[in-house]
């Protein structure tokens, strides 16, 4: 599910999925270059770059971990 919000001077743009959510032991390094899952085929630099452009622009993304399973993404950008 995607969801987009203008919140005080904020926008927020989330992304949560419904599937087996992140490892609790991957979570401190997620947004480390090369970091990697146990499944998967990417070269580990999509969220770390996400992450960098984020912080460019005067923002940030985070892991919001969901309790009942899946994961959520949250981008934040200032508005204007």
């Amino acid at each position: 599910m995607v969801r987009a919000a203008s919140l005080d001077t904020y926008l927020r743009v989330s992304v949560e999925d419904e599937g087996k959510g992140v490892s609790p032991e991957l979570v401190p390094r997620l947004f480390e270059r090369f970091e990697r899952g146990s499944v998967g085929q990417g070269s580990g630099l999509g969220l770390s770059i996400a992450q960098a452009y984020a912080r460019a622009h005067g923002g940030d993304l985070i892991y919001d971990p969901r309790g009942h399973g899946g994961a959520r993404f949250e981008l934040i950008l200032p508005r204007g």
